[in-house]
């Protein structure tokens, strides 16, 4: 089973576009050709990272993709999704609030069976903060689309360093263990370090390269990190 992958949290502010920075740096970190689909019109936090940069990155120019979401079955530029997973590894980053478009796009267009059949599975990366709402979210994607869509839950600690919550959840934890969900830790870059990368709309290749952090101390910190993130990444099992 090939995977197509998710970036969601349907909470604001849960980090997705960050974990998405780190998932898509890990694809091109592997010089694996890669489609980036930018799905949050209002906030394309990511896609403005990348956008226009594809020649000075050395990426192929049209990796950066923008697609919309809408419950209107005949409105959805991903009905391109086939075309472009069948390519290259895709992945897709969601925006807030956006279960109910992606499901009716789902249902309407018979996508998970489409997807099956040419041998492709969604993967939600599905990232959560130590709040209370973070928690139900996920149960709500997990308890509507059960095995058919596979999950990961990412714990953004940039974002939460308290997990009583989560760690209680029992409902959560109990979808969790049904399903056998793999629960992955997404660790925190010292703010002196994101912030200037979010500052200055750096991808992780343009802060380690010739123009980024000016120390050598400053791009071993953001190495160090990579390294600590891809090792959850990978503990997944399911990109090698």
């Amino acid at each position: 089973m090939k995977y197509i992958h998710i970036v969601d949290g349907e909470k604001g502010g849960v980090g997705k576009s960050w974990f998405g920075l780190v998932l898509s740096h890990y694809f091109l970190k592997q010089e694996v050709p890669l489609y980036l689909l930018e799905a949050d019109q209002s906030n394309p936090t990511l896609g403005l990272k990348y956008d226009g940069k594809e020649e000075a990155l050395g990426l192929p120019e049209d990796m950066l993709q923008s697609v919309t979401f809408s419950e209107d079955a005949n409105r959805n530029d991903v009905d391109l999704l086939l075309d472009w997973v069948t390519e290259r590894p895709t992945l897709l980053v969601c925006p807030a609030q956006n279960h109910r478009a992606f499901s009716a796009w789902v249902k309407e267009n018979d996508v998970l069976e489409c997807l099956a059949a040419e041998g492709f599975k969604f993967l939600k990366w599905f990232v959560v903060d130590g709040s209370i709402d973070a928690p139900n979210m996920a149960i709500q994607s997990i308890s509507c689309y059960g095995n058919s869509i596979d999950h990961v839950i990412v714990k953004n600690e940039g974002r939460s360093t308290n997990w009583d919550y989560f760690n209680n959840c029992r409902p959560l934890q109990e979808l969790i263990q049904k399903y056998t969900i793999p629960v992955i830790t997404c660790p925190k870059l010292a703010d002196d370090r994101r912030i200037p990368m979010e500052e200055k709309q750096w991808t992780f290749i343009e802060a380690l390269g010739p123009t980024g952090f000016p120390s050598k101390m400053g791009k071993q910190a953001v190495h160090s990190y990579l390294k600590k993130a891809f090792k959850a990444i990978e503990g997944v099992g399911v990109l090698g």
